[in-house]
């Protein structure tokens, strides 16, 4: 009964300070001078609660200007039509109908689901409650055990995918910069291309003409104009997968590829010298300084993982998630996010947590994790770091799909508002580096 008590004191803390940092942002406070959680060791809680807050600020008068969609607004309803509350089946853009249902779900509900998330975990260990409570509402640092600082894991990934989100929002509200247009895939493939990248192909062709081999009287007659000739379509050749990844999959697996995700602290570095603010201060390149180690000191990887695809899928993006580690060049264990798709019927009666690893896939019993693919995640590394710099280089994260075939790497898109797909992330530097983006890029309601 005490360490019950103990829990509930702990859980009903966590939920006033949340509740009072993100109605501190609410009301027009300044996340360089939050009072809450105002030690370093916080920084988490307080870029987290932030980029809550810029969900439901950004929603404002219908939606801010948006990057690849006509408003914040829309983007969100387009990009989690197909996401569910875990263990619910409903689709998280029900609540993006406007700033009202969006301020309910963040400052209500979703506390109400983290707690639900972390008992589901937890009970009965009543200490362990209130610990993993205040881990996935306020992201901390510290519960993130493992090497480089913590992973992206199980119950954190979609609070990291939708932090990207807003990161990728705000700074485009502010920079209007014009590399975002790269997020369109066939903008992105001509520009890779004409910056020396190995880029996925495509026919030259004014389109195709796709006919059902059996129907009548012009049904099943389909016509896509090529993007070749102002289409909207890409039209290319079917990729296989390099034939040492594809000795890991099934038979039947899609085209299995690598998120290789990078950042450019170039999106801050010319504002923070001029005013000094944020948490690790203005980088300074000085004239002597070397291209390498400019490089090195603006653009870094922040994580990579392999999306081994699942038997019979179309695409990877029905797969076992792989973390890749960084400084071996081994594939560590995968988990899965399957339970995040889940929609309707299907999802109430899925689970709400799924913790399970995965060393094997789970269709071929091919042992994945720990086979060494260093040559490649060096190659990989050195052209998405070349990329950012040359095509974005004041994006604050790009995510880069990249896929190893018979005719070597391919780069297929760049995503910039980008998923970590749960791979090891460094999280004392990511969250410092956001902290820094956010700042620069201040969000005035």
């Amino acid at each position: 009964m005490i360490s019950l008590m103990l829990a509930l004191v702990s859980i009903a803390r966590n939920v006033l300070l949340f509740e009072g940092c993100l109605h501190y942002f609410l009301f027009g406070g300044a996340l360089n001078s939050c009072p809450f959680f105002a030690d370093v060791a916080h920084i988490p809680a307080q870029v987290t609660i932030y980029a809550l807050y810029l969900s439901v600020a950004l929603l404002k008068d219908g939606g801010a200007p948006h990057y690849r969609s006509a408003s914040a607004r829309e983007d969100l309803q387009r990009n989690l039509r197909n996401v569910a509350v875990p263990g619910t089946g409903v689709p998280l853009s029900l609540f993006v109908y406007n700033r009202f249902t969006m301020y309910v779900f963040v400052a209500l509900l979703y506390p109400l689901l983290c707690l639900v998330s972390a008992f589901s975990f937890t009970v009965p260990n009543w200490a362990g409650l209130s610990t993993e409570f205040g881990r996935i509402l306020l992201c901390s640092v510290g519960s993130h055990a493992g090497k480089e600082g913590g992973r992206a894991g199980p119950a954190t990934w979609f609070t990291l995918w939708q932090i990207n989100c807003r990161v990728s929002a705000l700074h485009y509200l502010g920079s209007r910069d014009k590399a975002y247009a790269l997020e369109n895939k066939w903008a992105f493939l001509t520009a890779a291309q004409d910056a020396g990248a190995p880029v996925s192909p495509w026919l030259d062709l004014d389109g195709v003409v796709l006919k059902d081999k059996n129907e009548e009287g012009g049904l099943g007659v389909f016509f896509f104009r090529n993007a070749t000739h102002g289409g909207k379509w890409i039209i290319q050749p079917v990729l296989r997968n390099a034939s040492e990844l594809a000795a890991l999959l099934p038979a039947d697996a899609p085209l299995s590829t690598f998120r290789v995700v990078t950042a450019s602290r170039r999106c801050v570095s010319d504002q923070m010298r001029s005013t000094g603010a944020g948490l690790l201060g203005a980088l300074s390149v000085t004239n002597n300084s070397s291209h390498k180690s400019e490089r090195a000191s603006l653009f870094f990887v922040v994580c990579m993982a392999f999306r081994a695809g699942r038997a019979g899928a179309a695409t990877d993006h029905d797969a076992i998630l792989f973390d890749v580690e960084d400084a071996s060049g081994k594939i560590g264990i995968g988990h899965s996010n399957a339970h995040w798709y889940k929609l309707g019927m299907a999802g109430l009666r899925g689970a709400w947590r799924m913790n399970e690893q995965f060393w094997q896939h789970p269709d071929s019993n091919v042992l994945i994790a720990g086979v060494d693919v260093a040559d490649h995640v060096s190659q990989m590394k050195a052209e998405c770091l070349r990329l950012h710099e040359r095509l974005m280089p004041t994006i604050p994260l790009v995510g880069w799909d990249v896929a190893l075939t018979p005719d070597g790497m391919l780069f297929l898109e760049a995503n910039l508002s980008c998923n970590f797909f749960m791979a090891t992330v460094n999280m004392t530097q990511y969250f410092q580096f956001v902290y820094e983006v956010f700042v620069a890029n201040e969000y005035n309601q």
